[in-house]
This record gives C-alpha cells, sequence and structure tokens, in this order.
C-alpha cells in the first residue's frame, strides 16, 4: 500500500522551496474545487506567468500501487490544472507505470527526496508535455 509522505518529512518543502526558487508563487496543501463540486488537495500549487503546477508526492515502500495513481487521476481529471505533476519515490509498480503510461501524465521517480527535487527542476525546464486532457 502506498502511502502519501507528510509534510513534516521536509519533502514538501523541499520541492516547494525549489518552485519558489524557480519563480513560482507557492501554495502547500492547497484545496482546489473540481468541476463535480468535490475538494480535492494537492501538495504543491504553483503558478507564475499564465503556468499553473500542481504536484502530488506518493512513496511507498518499495513501489507506488495503482490505487495511488488512479486517485491522482480522478483528482487532476476533476480539477483539469495546467500541468499536473506526479512526484514517486521510490518507483511506480508495474501495473501503476502501465496506467501512467496510459494517462500520461509527467512523473518524477526518484530513490529519494534530494534525487526527486533535482529531477523535478530538470523537468520544469522543459516545456509542458501533458497531453492528458479528458474534457
Amino acid at each position: 500500500m502506498s502511502l502519501r509522505i507528510e509534510a513534516e518529512s521536509g519533502a514538501q518543502a523541499q520541492l516547494a522551496s525549489l518552485l519558489k526558487r524557480v519563480g513560482y508563487n507557492v501554495v502547500t496543501s492547497k484545496t482546489i474545487r473540481g468541476q463535480s463540486g468535490t475538494d480535492h488537495t494537492f501538495d504543491i500549487y504553483a503558478q507564475k506567468e499564465g503556468s499553473e503546477v500542481t504536484v502530488d508526492i506518493l512513496s511507498g515502500k518499495k513501489e507506488v500501487h495503482a490505487d495511488s495513481l488512479l486517485a491522482f487521476f480522478a483528482k487532476t481529471y476533476d480539477t483539469q490544472p495546467l500541468r499536473p505533476i506526479l512526484v514517486v519515490v521510490p518507483r511506480l509498480s508495474t501495473e501503476a507505470r502501465r496506467l501512467n503510461t496510459l494517462y500520461d501524465f509527467e512523473t518524477v521517480e526518484a530513490e529519494s527526496i534530494e534525487q526527486a527535487v533535482a529531477k523535478l527542476e530538470e523537468l520544469l525546464n522543459k516545456p509542458n508535455e501533458t497531453r492528458f486532457r479528458l474534457q
């Protein structure tokens, strides 16, 4: 079973710090009302000059399972953020990886939060390649 990394672990703070450093206005544990009327909370919400990024952080002992990816899909589908990013420590399970390929989320897989910060910085320097859009 996958576990959410709690804010006090420092993961959320380290990733938010990176986003601030590259010019985003950042809110942690941001609740967004979806099209369904349901409220969804993202670990990090960041905006700058017409760019919007939501980040969720998922962790498991050995891997993150499909149920966690499905929960991310549901809230992303409902809220339609411009650039949803999933940070996974340490990696997706085989089933979750298949779903992630289908949904085409931008995903950072890392063995540690420090590695995740470095990989997220690389990803943010690339154009938004998210093709996930269900209208």
